[in-house]
């Protein structure tokens, strides 16, 4: 027997879908914006990674008259490997790599003048068909997606790195504590001097049960 209630049961149990959003549109019940709502896309860690290595693609190498004769020794295709590699890593990942395939110490000699800034020495290494390559600066930021003079994320790498340790320090990020939470104890102490009292309601004193 079909009844009122049997309607409300399957309106109910039905799931909104995209004809549901046309014909919402079509009957005129839109909300005040005069806009469909669209539901938003749940965060994918593939999707993002793949629009880093868009973003963070390989960029031209060092040039012929670079010393260390980076692009003899290591080819195109594994530069791609390597970048592919890397943005497909974690922050934490990617931080650990950069901290593990560069080598520093204080520098021994100042070339330039004895009021220099310069306070240590830097050796970058990648994986080539050889095993582990020196390579300049350069080729080394531009194969893991940087432009040639963009080393900030190596120098935070090191930075939150203590001296002795080979783990890098976790990322900062989303753990602050929000500006919007207020102190608790000081509205606690307000309700109390009002001396609540646990509620004793019962229905049997109710005068319209």
């Amino acid at each position: 027997m079909h009844t009122a209630n049997n309607d409300a049961v399957r309106d109910a149990n039905h799931v909104a879908g995209p004809s549901d959003a046309a014909g919402a549109a079509d009957s005129g019940f839109l909300p005040r914006s005069g806009k469909t709502r669209k539901r938003k896309r749940a965060h994918c860690a593939d999707a993002t990674s793949v629009s880093q290595q868009g973003k963070h693609g390989v960029k031209p190498r060092c040039g012929g008259s670079c010393k260390r004769k980076c692009s003899s020794k290591i080819s195109h295709e594994i530069r791609e490997c390597i970048n592919h590699e890397f943005w497909t890593m974690s922050h934490f990942q990617r931080r650990s790599f950069m901290l593990h395939s560069m080598k520093y110490k204080l520098a021994a000699r100042k070339t330039v003048r004895s009021d220099s800034r310069r306070k240590h020495s830097y050796w970058y290494f990648l994986s080539g068909s050889d095993g582990e390559t020196l390579v300049c600066k350069t080729f080394y930021l531009t194969t893991l997606g940087f432009e040639r003079s963009n080393d900030k994320s190596l120098m935070n790498a090191l930075k939150s790195t203590a001296i002795d340790s080979n783990t890098p320090g976790r990322d900062g990020r989303r753990r602050a504590p929000s500006a919007k939470k207020i102190d608790q104890s000081t509205v606690t102490a307000h309700i109390k001097t009002f001396n609540p009292a646990v509620s004793h309601y019962r229905r049997e004193h109710a005068p319209h049960r």
